[in-house]
């Protein structure tokens, strides 16, 4: 009985694609016809075109690495509103801080480094007084700015610890959210700013530094300067 039923089915389901068919179409309806067809013509050529690109890039690893690049690198530059300039030595060598007692180490250690059309630098410099130490770094992500998304969304959390030994907290500088901590057992310590969604700053202490001293490097630090 079910095989006949089906069997009605089929035979109903045909008759009526067969009169649709036999009726007479009106220009109108022959164009709606025509463009649905060049739509799904164009939508099967570009998920064809989209299946030979993920193979290719399936069997080429390196072709994948370039094309993750130029994505990022996209994404990066949507998101800073135009073409990315990476921050050169000299760029970074006039934002270092300058606080009273305290003086540069040696020369700061400038890199920039490079992976296809990604791009980042940065600048570290270490002051000294005394037995005091403090190491202050500027990072310009550049091109890969649009990867550190996940960072920015961690900042906005309004987050924070605090036992005996000190505290780590998320604070807000000039408009630009960072994270703090300090260890007061050791008096020792550590600042990091994301300015921009692009450049980060970070500020660490040795051993026998007081928080505020850190911050005041941080307020030595002319944010303007950062393109």
């Amino acid at each position: 009985m079910k095989k006949i039923l089906s069997i009605i089915v089929v035979m109903m389901v045909s008759l009526f694609f067969y009169s649709c068919g036999s009726k007479k179409e009106s220009p109108v309806q022959k164009d709606e016809v025509k463009q649905e067809q060049k739509t799904e013509n164009k939508t099967v050529e570009e998920k064809q075109e989209q299946k030979t690109e993920n193979k290719t890039l399936e069997e080429n690893p390196l072709a994948a690495m370039q094309k993750f690049a130029e994505n990022v690198k996209k994404a990066s530059e949507k998101q800073q509103g135009g073409e990315i300039k990476i921050m050169s030595e000299e760029d970074f060598t006039k934002m270092l801080p300058k606080v009273s007692g305290w003086k540069l180490d040696k020369k700061p250690y400038y890199s920039k480094d490079s992976m296809g059309s990604l791009v980042t630098s940065e600048l570290k410099a270490t002051y000294v007084k005394g037995d005091k130490r403090v190491k202050v770094e500027f990072k310009d992500v550049g091109s890969m700015s649009s990867l550190i998304t996940p960072l920015k969304m961690a900042l906005s959390m309004a987050f924070g610890h605090e036992d005996s030994n000190g505290y780590e907290r998320v604070f807000e500088y000039k408009g630009e959210k960072g994270m703090e901590k300090y260890n007061k057992t050791y008096k020792k310590g550590e600042i990091t700013l994301l300015v921009k969604s692009r450049y980060i700053i970070e500020i660490k202490s040795n051993r026998g530094v007081e928080i505020d001293e850190l911050k005041t490097f941080l307020k030595s630090i002319d944010l303007g300067k950062l393109k």
